[in-house]
């Protein structure tokens, strides 16, 4: 027998001899090492103070959510006429103007309240943006389609429906606020009442 292979077999016999001899029984805590304190000490404020990892770094921009929660819709009255504005973010997607069934329910609900036989005014608006359609176009069409759900939920409503594009902002748009464009882009609802 080679001297490599009896090295290998005498090996093997040493694991085996380990692997099913009994494990030796010792009681007492390990050798050279401190024995753990029956309750940890409390930290102090200024221990757990040092222990929090703060950044400082200024490019690192905080985020805060509030605000950045849209509804579909607000209603404000003012001078006996109710005005419900629809959000046309929230309520259409970019250059589109189909609405979305879950908003037709909503839009149900909300001219649920304009008195029997009223004149109402749907209106739609648009921010300054030039997209891939045009802007007074797709603002007419936003209000048709409002239109058509108001007609179809209140046969007995009125309907003055006008698309005004860009021409009639609710606010100055201002290039480093984009909130300004998006207050522009709306369909809005006037009734009396």
């Amino acid at each position: 027998m080679s001297a490599a292979r009896a090295t290998w077999m005498a090996t093997l016999a040493l694991a085996a001899t380990l692997v099913t001899a009994p494990a030796l029984a010792y009681s007492g805590p390990p050798v050279d090492s401190p024995t753990p304190p029956a309750q940890p000490p409390t930290p102090t404020l200024s221990q757990l103070d040092a222990s929090v990892l703060r950044f400082t770094n200024p490019g690192v921009l905080r985020f805060s959510a509030e605000g950045s929660v849209s509804t579909l819709a607000t209603t404000e009255q003012s001078a006996g006429s109710t005005t419900i504005t629809l959000a046309t973010d929230i309520l259409f997607r970019p250059d589109l103007w189909d609405v979305p069934g879950n908003a037709r329910e909503q839009i149900v609900d909300l001219v649920a309240q304009i008195p029997s036989g009223a004149n109402v005014s749907v209106a739609g608006h648009t921010d300054s943006v030039v997209g891939a359609v045009d802007n007074q176009e797709l603002s007419q069409h936003r209000a048709d389609a409002v239109a058509a759900v108001i007609a179809a939920a209140r046969p007995d409503l009125v309907l003055d429906v006008q698309g005004y594009g860009p021409t009639r902002p609710a606010v100055a748009e201002d290039p480093a606020n984009p909130a300004t464009y998006a207050a522009n882009r709306r369909v809005e609802i006037v009734y009396q009442g």
